[in-house]
């Protein structure tokens, strides 16, 4: 099984995030979306509930949204 992650803040989610989104989607069996928080920063143009809320939402009416997991972090994802 192929996965796939993709970090941002999402802030907001554009069509640009969403294409990506969807051309990843094609090239593997499941996919993350990770959205980025960082505490040392200001929280942005919206909280993270409500970036989880929007990216879901933007994404459900897609046929292969089974296959996103949909995820907030707030730790680095470089080693």
């Amino acid at each position: 099984m192929k996965r796939g992650i993709y970090a941002g803040s999402f802030d907001p989610t554009t069509h640009g995030h969403l294409d990506v989104i969807r051309r990843a989607s094609l090239i593997v069996d499941e996919l993350y979306i990770m959205i980025g928080v960082n505490p040392k920063k200001s929280s942005g143009l919206f909280p993270v509930e409500q970036r989880l809320k929007l990216i879901k939402e933007s994404l459900e009416y897609m046929e292969w949204f089974g296959r996103i997991r949909v995820r907030s972090i707030s730790e680095s994802l470089a080693a």
